[in-house]
């Protein structure tokens, strides 16, 4: 073994072990359990072994994808030095701002200002508006600062040379991570929920976890901060498997898959969340219309699983966790009676709305009444008929920037399809999310976004990047080259 092939392989793994440490720390959430996040990490490790060498833009996604746990557990994304705390999300976001700004100085990246791009400025601004003509409380400001994080993350990954490897390689970082998931759901619904108490304590107890703060706010804790994250995170985790599925060149391959698409899926249903549900038959739905070519097999295997489920649901019935949930009529009669409340609120404020955070805390500072389950309406009324318009307005642009996309003989259709699952997630979980995570996972969103805006950047400049997808490099220009497909990014 020469010099360079070592350093290339004590890069490789010294990259996985540490991402792993952390992913693992973070996911047992208890800084005494190092024993078990080691363990946690192996096992990481042993799944991460064929994966490519993850690169920088592959942590610095992976820190993107913790930004909701960040915004709740500020200790447990950080290392501490006395009194200075360095925060991995914020360590990565420092880092490629810098490697973006050197982008744009060396003309790597072309400069351009999309009409997506004020959009997002217009919104920071309108909820300067908002927060300087509105009262807002002590405890909401975090909130507010925090809320320009999202816009940040957005600019540095769409001036960042994102290639289709480093794509593809947070794609998978996801899926394993998501089926490593699954048995520590397992493990927390046996060991820290008793069995004896009714349903819906159950539930309580095993998804949500709150604890009371010392001014009377209720702040989720836990793998997932709501049941509604996972019903967009895990969901997603499943589409990215289907497309793994979808392109895999041999029978072992799909077979690999195939049983992270089944565990996966699996995690959804232990979560209990009637809108990660939905998600996910939605996720197999554009699968079907996207990606499927082979849509007799697909719809034969869905029905053949259906089928299984059935028997096996008149055989034992449904547990009762999740036959409460599908019963229960009372929570969702007291989230319409607060639309009401919200339409009253609406009428006085609907130009401007009723201030940043200020909706939401109404309903923290009374933790017994639960919000109207809907971000948009949340939106609406705290940022009013012009925050909501500037909220849904990106959507509109990344639907455009998919079908001029998919004109491309060039494009790899299957993976534009898969992102394009993520942003119906995004808006169809809206209408059922908890209020008190949109800020949070704009986060996410917003990456989702600038990776649209910068294939649009290199579309409109007619200088489309030559990337190296395995040990094949060929040129993105349609008409010339290898034709393949390659998403540039």
């Amino acid at each position: 073994m020469n010099l360079d092939s070592a350093k290339n392989l004590t890069y490789k793994y010294s990259m996985v072990i540490l991402s792993s440490l952390v992913m693992g720390y973070l996911t047992i959430q208890n800084g005494k359990m190092i024993v078990a996040a080691l363990l946690f990490s192996l096992l990481f490790l042993f799944l991460m072994k064929k994966l490519r060498t993850p690169t920088l833009y592959t942590l610095f996604f992976i820190s993107v994808i913790w930004w909701p746990i960040w915004m709740n557990s500020y200790s447990l994304l950080g290392i501490r030095f006395g009194f200075l705390t360095i925060n991995y999300p914020l360590l990565f976001l420092g880092i490629f701002m810098a490697k973006s700004f050197f982008n744009l100085y060396q003309k790597k990246v072309p400069f351009r200002i999309d009409l997506v791009d004020w959009i997002l400025l217009f919104s920071v601004i309108w909820v300067l508006i908002s927060a300087l003509t509105k009262s807002i409380a002590p405890e909401s400001k975090s909130n507010f600062f925090l809320l320009g994080f999202p816009i940040l993350y957005y600019f540095t990954a769409k001036f960042s040379d994102i290639q289709k490897k480093d794509v593809l390689s947070w794609m998978k970082y996801i899926v394993y991570f998501s089926t490593l998931t699954v048995p520590y759901l397992i493990y927390e619904l046996i060991t820290k929920v008793n069995i004896f108490l009714p349903p819906t304590d159950i539930y309580e107890n095993f998804v949500y976890n709150y604890t009371l703060e010392a001014h009377g706010v209720f702040q989720p804790s836990g793998p997932f901060i709501d049941p509604n994250t996972a019903g967009l995170f895990l969901p997603f985790a499943v589409a990215m498997s289907l497309y793994f599925y979808n392109t895999a060149d041999s029978n072992k391959q799909r077979l690999k898959w195939a049983f992270f698409i089944v565990a996966i899926s699996a995690g959804v249903l232990i979560t209990l969340s009637r809108t990660s549900y939905v998600c996910l038959l939605l996720v197999y739905f554009v699968n079907f219309l996207f990606i499927v070519k082979n849509k007799i097999k697909y719809v034969a295997g869905l029905a053949a699983l259906l089928i299984l489920s059935a028997c096996y649901l008149n055989f034992a019935g449904l547990p009762p966790q999740l036959q409460e949930r599908l019963n229960d009529s009372e929570t969702l009669a007291t989230r319409v009676g607060f639309y009401q409340d919200f339409a009253i609120l609406l009428k006085n404020n609907w130009v401007t709305g009723m201030g940043f955070d200020n909706f939401r805390r109404r309903d923290r500072i009374t933790p017994d009444s639960g919000p109207a389950h809907n971000i948009f309406v949340t939106i609406l009324i705290e940022l009013g008929v012009v925050g909501c318009v500037v909220f849904f307005a990106p959507i509109g642009f990344i639907y455009l920037s998919y079908r001029k996309y998919t004109q491309l003989p060039s494009i790899d259709k299957p993976l534009l399809a898969t992102f394009l699952i993520f942003f119906l997630n995004y808006y169809v979980g809206g209408l059922t999310m908890n209020p008190h995570l949109y800020v949070q996972l704009n986060g996410i969103l917003y990456i989702f976004m600038s990776v649209f805006m910068n294939h649009t950047n290199v579309i409109s400049n007619n200088s489309l990047p030559s990337i190296t997808d395995s040990e094949t490099q060929f040129n993105l220009l349609p008409g010339t080259h290898d034709q393949r497909g390659a998403l540039p990014a």
